[in-house]
């Protein structure tokens, strides 16, 4: 098995790990509040993550670091890591799950666009057509209706934007840091701004108030983006932002599937938008053109 082999199985886990837990993610925000929600559940992965440098003696590329990579990790952190969570949380607490993921989903249209303009990278006319599929397939099986937005989708739309300029700096920083240390700046870094923000704004949480029910949610959607994270950001490092990013769109299928009605048979909408996303996973992950992306020599940011 290849590297870019190895890219594709980490992304397709991660948007299997994706679509349940946007799903998982909107029940647990009937109870809590969505900044205190996903600021905890960040803190947890942060730490999650933290412990397991420390554990596995990962923590000397960290002592290596320089300024410079200091300084790409906080950015990856505010830009990826902290603003957007808390818009997509807020946003994903006034809009159905399917709506969310499928917006969320949408992250490949920008993050192509992007990588395309400052890391040079290019996809095929397949893989474009493969990547249009996916999101078209995705919307009809999701049912959303664009000319009918609602406030929260339009944070959500927000959180996209953010992310895409977080994997572009993100893919550009994996050339020389392995993805685990990326995750850490992101969920380190993200996690103390976004405990500032609830500090700024009285929204501490109180936990003498949580129940059994809260921390079980916590671990659960915690263990879900930790899980979301590593995957994502080890098939980053081996694939381009479009490749990575595009094949996220099947996770909002199973958002949409796990959400639909236990027994339902699918009608002809359903399974015309599964040969879809099928027909666009496999021009993505079988018909690549062998395009050489060049390797920038500094940030473009």
């Amino acid at each position: 098995m290849n590297e870019r082999e190895k890219g594709l199985l980490f992304v397709f886990a991660t948007a299997v790990i994706s679509g349940v837990s946007i799903f998982l993610n909107k029940y647990a925000l009937a109870s809590f509040n969505p900044f205190v929600f996903t600021t905890l559940k960040n803190s947890v992965v942060a730490i999650f993550v933290i412990s397991g440098v420390l554990l596995t003696a990962r923590y000397g590329e960290l002592l290596r670091l320089k300024l410079k990579d200091w300084r790409n990790l906080l950015a990856i952190g505010i830009i990826g890591g902290s603003i957007p969570f808390l818009l997509f949380f807020w946003g994903l607490s006034q809009t159905s799950a399917a709506n969310g993921s499928l917006l969320q989903k949408s992250l490949f249209i920008p993050a192509s666009a992007l990588a395309f303009l400052f890391l040079k990278e290019k996809l095929s006319r397949v893989q474009l057509l493969g990547a249009g599929l996916l999101f078209i397939g995705a919307a009809l099986y999701a049912g959303v209706n664009f000319t009918a937005l609602a406030t929260g989708d339009i944070a959500i739309i927000a959180a996209v934007l953010l992310w895409s300029i977080e994997d572009v700096i993100s893919r550009y920083v994996l050339r020389n840091l392995s993805p685990s240390t990326v995750v850490f700046g992101r969920m380190f870094f993200g996690s103390l701004v976004m405990v500032a923000f609830l500090a700024a704004t009285s929204q501490l949480p109180n936990f003498a108030a949580f129940t059994p029910n809260h921390y079980l949610w916590l671990l659960a959607t915690s263990l879900l983006l930790l899980g979301y994270n590593l995957t994502f950001y080890s098939g980053l490092s081996r694939l381009k932002v479009g490749e990575a990013t595009a094949m996220l769109v099947f996770g909002s299928v199973v958002t949409t599937a796990l959400a639909a009605t236990a027994g339902k048979m699918p009608g002809m909408i359903e399974m015309a938008a599964a040969g879809a996303v099928i027909c666009g996973v496999v021009a993505i992950t079988f018909l690549p053109k062998k395009i050489p992306a060049p390797k920038p020599t500094k940030l473009p940011f």
